[in-house]
C-alpha cells in the first residue's frame, strides 16, 4: 500500500528517504545544524557578574576548555525582572541578586535564593542553549541559562531562624511581654561584630518561656512566683535585656506573621 508521494518534512532534504535530517526551531524560524551546536553542556561557576544592565541576572562560567561564558539565571531567580514590581499583591524588593523582601499590605518577609550558588569555581552547574538571546551584559550575549537542576528556589530566609536584636519591649499581661527587635547580620568573628541587616526584618517578638507565664504558680523560667517576694527579700520576673541577640522563627497563622524566640528569663530584686 502506497503512502504519500510528495511528502517533505520540514529541514534540509536527506535522500533517498526525504526526511528532514536539520530539526526546526520555530521559536527563530531557523533550522539547527545537527552537530554544529552543542545545546546542553556542563559549566563551572567562577564568578558573579559585577557591571552592566542584567548584571544580577547573570553568571560567569566556564567550560572545559577555559573558555569563559556568560550564563543567565533561571528566569524566577532573576532580579531585573522583578524588583520593584507588584505580581498578585506581592511587591518584591531586592537588596542584593540573592536576597529580596515580598510585602504583602504590612506582611513583609525576607526571602533568598536556596541553595544559594557557589561561585568559587567548585559548583557546576548544567546550562541550555538560548537560540534568540533575552537579555545583554554589556557587549556580551548572554546565549545560555542554568536549568536548574539544583532546584533552586526564593525561600523564607526565617524558615532558618533570623538572627535578631532586642530594642525594647513592653508588658503583655503578668510576667509576659513582647519585645520590638531589628534584623542582624554577623559581619566579623568573634564577640561583637553584629549590624543591623540592610532591608531586613523589624517588628515585634515573643517569648516562648514566658507562654506558660502567670500571676501564680510555676513560671517558664522553673520560678515559683509565691518564693519571689518573702518577708525577707522581693523578686521579679524580668524581660530579656534590651540588646540581647537571639535567634527568632517565623511562624505563620494563617495571614499573620508572628516571631518567637526563647530566652529564660531572669530574676531580680532587693533583699528586705
Amino acid at each position: 500500500m502506497g503512502g504519500p508521494q510528495n511528502y517533505n518534512a520540514p529541514g534540509k532534504q536527506s535522500a533517498p528517504f526525504r526526511m528532514g535530517k536539520t530539526p526546526f526551531d520555530p521559536r527563530t524560524g531557523t533550522f539547527l545544524p545537527l552537530n554544529k551546536y552543542q545545546i546542553v553542556q556542563e559549566l563551572t561557576i567562577i564568578g558573579e557578574c559585577i557591571e552592566g544592565t542584567n548584571k544580577d541576572d547573570c553568571l560567569i562560567c566556564e567550560n572545559a576548555k577555559g573558555r569563559t561564558i556568560y550564563v543567565a539565571k533561571p528566569f524566577m531567580l532573576q532580579r531585573t525582572p522583578f524588583d520593584t514590581q507588584e505580581f498578585d499583591g506581592v511587591t518584591h524588593a531586592y537588596t542584593t541578586a540573592t536576597e529580596r523582601t515580598a510585602t504583602t499590605g504590612s506582611d513583609v518577609i525576607s526571602q533568598e535564593i536556596t541553595p544559594s550558588y557557589t561561585v568559587d569555581g567548585t559548583e557546576k552547574i548544567i546550562v541550555a542553549l538560548v537560540l534568540k538571546p533575552t537579555m545583554q551584559v554589556g557587549k556580551r550575549k548572554v546565549e545560555w541559562m542554568d536549568v536548574n537542576t539544583a532546584g533552586r528556589n526564593w525561600e523564607d530566609a526565617g524558615s532558618g531562624g533570623l538572627w535578631i536584636q532586642i530594642t525594647g519591649h513592653s508588658t503583655d499581661s503578668t510576667n509576659r511581654y513582647t519585645y520590638t527587635f531589628v534584623e542582624v547580620e554577623k559581619t566579623s568573628a568573634g564577640y561583637g561584630g553584629w549590624t543591623t541587616k540592610s532591608g531586613g526584618q523589624t517588628g515585634t517578638a515573643r517569648n516562648t518561656i514566658e507562654d506558660m507565664n502567670d500571676a501564680a504558680g510555676m513560671q517558664g523560667c522553673g520560678v515559683t512566683v509565691a518564693n519571689l517576694d518573702t518577708a525577707d527579700y522581693t523578686y521579679t520576673i524580668t524581660p530579656c535585656p534590651t540588646g540581647n541577640i537571639i535567634l527568632a522563627r517565623r511562624v505563620k497563622i494563617s495571614d499573620t506573621t508572628e516571631y518567637w524566640f526563647s530566652h529564660a528569663n531572669g530574676v531580680d530584686g532587693t533583699c528586705d
